[in-house]
């Protein structure tokens, strides 16, 4: 999901989702193996680590195949300012210099990789975190050497070993992963087996099974087993619901639920009643991955069992609103009023999921959910009402329209953005005024979320103040500014944003790029064409998509050159764009890029011919 964000420049996305993995640690205490997942994430994340499908390879030839001691030292050189002085107090110049070093390692490519293998068991956490990074961008020519670095003798090189695979993807490394399971050193079995699940590949299945019944990582390769999904693992997995570890219980639960085949629905219900609360809680939110209507009952009669524990009680409420049977919604409501802030939190989530507007009227007045029983009111109270806010957005009914302009003004701003964000779910042109108020908030996520929402809207009327929060000083809301005009899709935003395109900020550069791609307007298209000259290749990116969105011709020849451009994310973006705007002249380098060592390009490349109506041997006549 993360890699998701940065693959399209967003790195609000991300914000919001590192604001949603907080927000979920406050609500639901994450078991600790849950806040590592979101701790990695996080990390790989602010590393700009591309997705499996998206990293950018450097060019090799014959004559870089071999390190010459100048390039060795180097590579050495550059590897020495891989390390977090900028993330602290290194200032803006560190940053530089680190993103240069990071810049000229990928350039140097293939060379580069074995002492980058190296300097994955760095002292230095950011240094063995950037190499990562460099490596897995660097791509393909690194698969056999990190498939190599799997047998290293420091355990740190082969757990980053086993990450950059995983974050190829590529085949290859299956079997070498496999073996990583039965490695001496815990964190490398459990990143051989996070690889395995992101792989996909099913002959991994047995291979997993085998190291579920291992305490430490069973989780990981429960986890792994419910990515690849296979419906072998789901008579093994119902086994070992009845196995003496709870932690064995807990996992199988929880990769049954991922699977999601509903031969394993009456087990689970079983589990329900196990002693241990984990396994409990595991199999009531399996229940609700799967969704089976058989699960309701048992799991209305956990949520309104007062003696049960409450944070099982809650993960019934979860699940109830995961399966979204409309039966559930009387007992849900009546949840509402529980003494746990929890389980009122998770039944109004819950109904916002199943979406009837039966739920209505007791969200509203959740609004001004007071917590009366325990000590902590002020603070819990606000989640119970962002989450009421969040609800009624979900189901879109207009009668929430007024209660939700009043919460834009509560204390709490968690409270007022939940609030920003349902009015442009609705989309109702009352909220205009008040949204357009709330860009001045003094918190800067209602700040972004207004901007959002009143992009969602769509109405003219909020052009003029969206264009004005393009100066503000906050860069967030300068860039969620963009991305609403853009959505607006009004031309008088057009000059406004092709200033952005030499701002000193690269994701407000991409932003505009992005809103000038969906405005579509012709006077975009020679700003855009410059901006492919961009340092940043996610500036470069966001440029050649708009160009191809807007679809003029004078960007043809520009994008054709960008055929041959070192990042990979470059020339695949290129060939589509060129295929969107539909000129003939990029047949023939297209063709030549059918050549192309990447998987990835050539589908590119033969995707875009298709879409000029290429046909071999009608053009080579």
């Amino acid at each position: 999901m993360f890699s998701r964000f940065l693959e399209n420049g967003d790195i609000d996305g991300l914000e919001r989702m590192i604001m949603f993995l907080k927000r979920l640690n406050e609500k639901c205490q994450l078991k600790p193996f849950m806040r590592v997942f979101a701790v990695l994430a996080i990390l790989t994340a602010v590393n700009l680590i591309p997705s499996n499908s998206n990293t950018a390879i450097a060019k090799s030839t014959p004559e870089t195949a071999s390190i010459s001691k100048d390039k060795t030292e180097t590579v050495e050189s550059l590897i020495k300012q891989l390390n977090g002085s900028w993330r602290g107090y290194g200032g803006r110049g560190s940053w530089r210099v680190h993103e240069d070093a990071v810049k000229e390692l990928i350039k140097i490519g293939e060379p580069a990789i074995e002492p980058l293998i190296k300097a994955l068991g760095d002292k230095d956490m950011s240094v063995r975190s950037d190499a990562l990074e460099v490596l897995v961008r660097i791509g393909e020519p690194a698969i056999e050497p990190l498939i190599k670095a799997l047998a290293d003798k420091d355990p740190n090189v082969r757990e980053y070993a086993a990450v950059a695979l995983k974050w190829i993807g590529d085949d290859r490394a299956v079997e070498p992963l496999i073996k990583a399971l039965a490695d001496k050193h815990p964190d490398v079995r459990q990143r051989a087996a996070e690889a395995l699940g992101d792989i996909g590949d099913t002959k991994a299945v047995d291979p997993l099974l085998q190291a579920f019944k291992n305490n430490y990582i069973c989780h990981y390769a429960a986890i792994a087993l419910g990515q690849i999904g296979d419906t072998k693992a789901v008579e093994p997995m119902i086994n070992a619901l009845g196995d003496r570890k709870s932690s064995i219980r807990a996992a199988a639960s929880t990769a049954l639920g991922l699977i999601g085949d509903t031969k394993a629905v009456e087990p689970l219900i079983e589990v329900l009643a196990d002693k241990n609360l984990d396994v409990r809680e595991a199999a009531a939110r399996a229940l609700g991955m799967i969704g089976d209507a058989r699960a309701l009952e048992p799991l209305i009669n956990v949520l309104a069992d007062m003696n049960k524990n409450n944070d099982f009680r809650q993960d019934a409420a979860w699940a109830l609103g995961r399966i979204g049977d409309t039966k559930a919604i009387e007992p849900l409501v009546n949840a509402l009023g529980d003494k746990d802030w929890f389980v009122r939190d998770h039944a109004a989530e819950a109904l916002g999921n199943i979406g009837d507007s039966k739920a209505v009227k007791p969200l509203i007045k959740l609004l001004g959910d007071e917590d009366k029983y325990i000590l902590r009111s002020v603070e819990d109270s606000y989640i119970v009402r962002s989450t009421a806010a969040e609800a009624l957005g979900k189901i879109g009914d207009r009668r929430a329209i007024e209660p939700l302009i009043n919460a834009l003004g509560d204390e709490e701003g968690r409270v007022r953005k939940a609030a920003a964000e349902a009015l442009g779910k609705i989309g109702d042109r009352r909220a205009i005024e008040p949204l357009v108020n709330a860009l001045g908030d003094k918190d800067w996520s209602t700040n972004i979320t207004a901007a959002e929402a009143l992009g969602r809207i769509g109405d003219k009327k909020a052009v003029k103040p969206l264009i004005n929060a393009l100066g503000y000083g906050d860069w967030s809301i300068r860039r969620a500014a963009a991305r609403a005009l853009g959505r607006i899709g009004d031309t008088n935003a057009v000059e406004p944003l092709t200033k952005l395109l030499g701002d000193e900020d690269m994701y407000l550069r991409i932003a505009a790029a992005e809103a000038l791609g969906r405005i579509g307007d012709t006077k975009a298209i020679e700003p855009l064409i410059k901006a492919l000259g961009d340092k940043k290749w996610h500036v470069r990116k966001a440029a050649v998509l708009a160009l191809g969105n807007i679809g003029d011709v004078r960007a043809v020849k520009p994008l054709i050159n960008l055929l041959g451009d070192e990042d990979r994310d470059i020339r695949r973006a290129a060939a589509g764009a060129l295929g969107r705007i539909g000129d003939t002249k990029a047949v023939e380098p297209l063709i030549e890029l059918l050549g192309d060592k990447d998987k990835y390009i050539h589908e590119a490349a033969a995707e875009a011919l298709e879409k000029l109506n290429y046909k071999p041997g009608i053009h080579e006549k």
